[in-house]
């Protein structure tokens, strides 16, 4: 089982999301494009 445990998350670019993990003595970084699942339609803007 991995035990990897999420250290940061922080938002890039217009629909990006980068996740550092870091397990022993060993840290990843993941970018995750977020455009395939996010649509102007799912989001609710009230002004």
């Amino acid at each position: 089982m991995d035990k990897s445990q999420i250290t940061a998350l922080a938002a890039f670019a217009e629909y990006g999301l980068l996740i550092a993990t870091w397990s022993d003595e060993c840290g990843f970084l993941y970018t995750v494009d977020l455009r395939p699942i996010v649509t102007t339609h799912d989001m609710k803007i009230q002004r």
